[in-house]
């Protein structure tokens, strides 16, 4: 497997303060950038000493060295997340998920064009939490494949 770099996304406001979402590992060349708004933290909790995001939405960029950005959207809710009806079973860490391939249509209506969308649910007992991460981009499917190969070892807990 290609050299992974781990980047700690925590999220905060000025409320709930600061709270740890998850620890996303990158392969070699991908870098994660701000994306079009600011993280939104709903709800926290703790567990053991740790505060832990429990439902937010957040977007981001990941930007690779050599190819177009994908959007990247992280959704955290305290209640099961559905996942489509057609995915595919996977694995985040040490749980078991959903992965779904499709091909959506992106742009205003004079211009819209295909764009890839790649959606992985997962729930973590140990935190209480359920997750969607979503790409959508313009790129080879080996990309989202490198992402996807990458965030089986994503840390959603301890």
């Amino acid at each position: 497997m290609a050299q992974l770099t781990i980047q700690d996304i925590q999220l905060a406001n000025f409320v709930l303060g600061h709270a740890m979402l998850f620890r996303l590992p990158l392969p070699q060349g991908w870098r994660l950038k701000r994306g079009f708004a600011h993280p939104d933290l709903h709800a926290t909790h703790r567990r053991g000493q740790v505060v832990w995001v429990a439902s937010a939405d957040a977007h981001y960029l990941l930007q690779h060295e050599e190819g177009p950005a994908l959007e990247f959207t992280i959704t955290v809710r305290t209640r099961a997340l559905k996942a489509g009806r057609e995915t595919q079973p996977t694995v985040v860490g040490p749980h078991p998920a959903r992965e779904e391939w499709a091909t959506i249509r992106r742009g205003p209506p004079w211009r819209r064009r295909e764009a890839r969308r790649v959606r992985l649910t997962w729930s973590c007992p140990e935190t209480e939490r359920h997750f969607r991460l979503e790409l959508v981009g313009r790129a080879p499917d080996e990309m989202f494949q490198e992402l996807l190969t990458a965030w089986q070892r994503l840390r959603c807990h301890g």
